[in-house]
């Protein structure tokens, strides 16, 4: 198992995006949830209904968590979804953005 590229509280290492989550969190966790095969305007807009927000980033953070490789667990994905909501939005963005592409499936003929 490994560990995040980004610690939690490195999200000054990409200011746009940094001003972006603070300005326009809903367009970061969408966009973020349509790398990982996710709809990018519900995510958005889930994002500003109280709790569904939460178990939302809770999942996408475990689901990144576990394509990744990365150690932890459904609790510190919602630990850090509650009290560090942008921090944690920064960190699932960078990560989302380093990751591979899956390649498709070889279709045959």
């Amino acid at each position: 198992m490994s560990d995040w590229k980004y610690g939690l509280c490195s999200c000054f290492g990409n200011c746009g995006l940094c001003i972006m989550t603070y300005f326009l969190p809903c367009v970061v966790f969408g966009q973020t949830a349509s790398k990982m095969d996710g709809n990018c305007f519900l995510y958005a807009l889930v994002l500003y209904i109280p709790l569904l927000n939460l178990i939302m980033a809770t999942l996408l953070r475990g689901k990144i968590r576990q394509r990744q490789g990365i150690d932890g667990s459904a609790v510190t994905d919602c630990c850090a979804s509650m009290f560090c909501a942008f921090c944690n939005l920064i960190q699932m963005s960078r990560e989302v953005e380093d990751m591979e592409p899956v390649s498709a499936p070889i279709q045959r003929k």
